[in-house]
């Protein structure tokens, strides 16, 4: 989807007509107030400004794209006369990726759109891959839940921060459990235990993977008795209802779980 900003209704009919053609959505405005109103809402893969807008005002929509963290990577392409070349080159120094020259070439004008949604999608791709890359390196793989690798840094943070309660639960005879029914089993203990524990908690609350069959709580501001009482809230919501293993047979799981409160100061445990 383009957005189109130009005051001259030929070159906006010209522009739709091509665009049209080449199966892409446009959308027109008539001055640069317009434009970042429209620019505002989001969903354009490209902005095709007209220097002639106003004046130099078709440069304000621009440099305000790149002033904003939400469409800063947003292609810029400039639309500009012959005798515009300083108006461009300004425009460049503001962030705009490309131009056309008028007349505008219908082919030329469609190549370089292409080529800025191409490079927007791959960048989108790139930063995608990036943010899955950093969400796998502090979750854990079975349960989904943070890792002990971001429960670590999470807690030095709290701990400077102030009052802190720390939850530590641990699953009652969890070996026995893979000797005698297999890793498999086991496994659904762990996820189903995860998934009971995140029912139980708040929002704020920051669950965790230790290790194994080790689990983490941190509790930001908690007391010594919110703290006390989660922990019970826990062990009954975990122990209440027996786990349903893949080939039918059922377990009662119970887990210990420990508490510890960070004070300024002290620490103490429970």
């Amino acid at each position: 989807m383009v957005l189109l900003a130009t005051d001259d209704p030929n070159e906006a009919e010209l522009i739709g007509e091509v665009l049209t053609a080449a199966a892409v959505s446009l959308h027109r405005a008539r001055d640069s107030a317009e434009a970042w109103t429209m620019l505002g809402q989001g969903g354009f893969d490209v902005a095709l400004l007209s220097l002639s807008l106003e004046g130099d005002s078709g440069l304000r929509p621009a440099s305000r794209l790149r002033a904003q963290a939400s469409t800063r990577d947003l292609p810029v392409m400039l639309i500009a006369d012959a005798d515009q070349r300083a108006q461009l080159l300004r425009g460049f120094d503001l962030g705009a990726n490309d131009h056309v020259f008028r007349p505008v070439d219908p082919n030329e004008l469609r190549a370089r759109l292409r080529n800025q949604v191409r490079r927007k999608r791959y960048q989108e791709r790139l930063r995608a891959d990036l943010d899955r890359s950093l969400e796998l390196a502090v979750t854990d793989s079975l349960t989904g839940l943070r890792n002990r690798r971001y429960i670590t840094r999470h807690l030095e943070g709290l701990l400077r921060g102030g009052q802190t309660a720390l939850l530590l639960l641990d699953v009652d005879r969890f070996k026995a459990v893979n000797d005698t029914y297999g890793h498999a089993a086991g496994d659904v203990v762990l996820k189903v235990v995860a998934r009971r524990m995140k029912e139980h908690l708040r929002a704020v609350d920051v669950l965790a993977r230790f290790g194994g069959e080790e689990f983490v709580v941190a509790m930001a501001s908690a007391t010594e008795e919110e703290a006390m009482q989660v922990a019970e809230r826990l062990r009954a919501a975990i122990s209440e209802e027996t786990v349903l293993l893949e080939n039918g047979m059922s377990l009662r799981v119970t887990v210990s779980i420990g508490v510890a409160l960070a004070l300024p100061g002290r620490i103490c445990r429970g």
